[in-house]
């Protein structure tokens, strides 16, 4: 499970700053377009890696962490929801 998540966060750390360091070095509109992907792909890199936790504790049948897992899910959306100006 570890080989998993780890390889995710890795990746996912360097697609973000590489998509920063874009973001920062190209001009005009497209600039802050990288810049806030790059942001974002921060913000989902800890909710991917519940989720993918989630997966592998249904996996092995082991359910007390899979709540937990979906727990900390619905409270995530939940402030999302929240969150959102309309």
């Amino acid at each position: 499970m570890e080989s998993g998540i780890a390889i995710l966060l890795r990746s996912g750390t360097w697609i973000a700053s590489i998509l920063l360091a874009a973001g920062l070095l190209v001009p005009g509109q497209g600039g802050p377009a990288l810049t806030r992907c790059g942001v974002a792909l921060f913000i989902l890199l800890p909710v991917s890696r519940v989720l993918l936790m989630l997966v592998q504790f249904l996996r092995r049948r082991d359910l007390v962490h899979a709540a937990i897992a979906l727990l900390v899910l619905v409270m995530v959306g939940t402030g999302l929801v929240l969150g959102v100006d309309l």
